[in-house]
């Protein structure tokens, strides 16, 4: 089975359960953008799926973060469920100092800036 494909500046993603498609995404991201001069790409996912593994959605949400900074591309998600919203994989939460109820941090996809943020977030958890 074929685990992406891609349509102009549209990118299929088939499984979210091998991390191989991390490869595959990284080279229709950079076909889109470096050979058919893309500055927005659709990503779509699987109608169904239940579940995104930490070694997919990681990696996905750095790739996608850099894309975003780096090269000021713009990223639409379509079919994306309560999952992969909930794991914040266009926009990586980040931890502020404020009376956020951090007892729910798994399942999320966090960006640190300095190791203080981490320090923090696990402070919240742990207390």
């Amino acid at each position: 089975m074929c685990l992406t494909s891609s349509d102009k500046n549209k990118i299929f993603i088939n499984c979210l359960d091998k991390p191989a498609v991390i490869s595959d995404v990284l080279l229709h991201i950079h076909n889109a953008f470096t050979v058919k001069n893309y500055d927005s790409i659709v990503i779509i996912f699987p109608e169904k799926y239940n579940s995104i593994s930490p070694n997919i959605a990681v990696p996905l949400t750095g790739i996608l973060e850099y894309y975003k900074t780096e090269r000021h591309i713009n990223f639409q998600l379509e079919n994306e469920s309560k999952i992969l919203t909930r794991t914040h994989l266009l926009s990586p939460k980040q931890y502020k100092e404020d009376p956020y109820d951090y007892s729910s941090v798994l399942n999320t996809v966090w960006k640190f800036e300095t190791s203080n943020e981490v320090n923090g977030l696990v402070r919240s958890v742990v207390q």
